[in-house]
């Protein structure tokens, strides 16, 4: 959740202020650029664990449980300790937009969460 949180309002901004400035911005660029800064996150959460297996992180997939544990538990503390838990304890973020004159807003998720009517 920290991650998410530091890192997703930052990102989301930073690209808004982007297609803003370039005047590159039109409803279903927001739609874009939203689905892009959220897969970004999630990319570099996914990326920040497969670094931990620089050796055959292709493999992983057809690894045994107890062999990734195995080769995270000496992992489990120390530098590589946040990585570890981002990805394997997840998080969901929520984001809505209205644009400026009201007439648009965008609804964007990560994770098992989503918005009501």
């Amino acid at each position: 959740m920290d991650y998410v949180l530091q890192h997703l309002p930052a990102k989301v901004k930073a690209s808004l202020h982007g297609a803003l400035a370039s005047k590159t911005a039109s409803p279903a660029s927001i739609s874009r650029l939203l689905s892009d800064v959220i897969t970004e996150i999630d990319n570099a959460i996914t990326h920040d664990f497969l670094r931990l297996f620089p050796q055959r992180p292709d493999d992983l997939g057809r690894a045994r449980d107890k062999d990734i544990a195995a080769h995270l538990k000496g992992q489990g503390v120390g530098p590589n300790s946040p990585n570890i838990l981002r990805c394997m304890q997840g998080s969901t973020a929520l984001l809505t937009l209205v644009g400026p004159s009201m007439g648009h807003l965008w609804v964007a998720n990560l994770g098992d969460c989503r918005a009501g009517e």
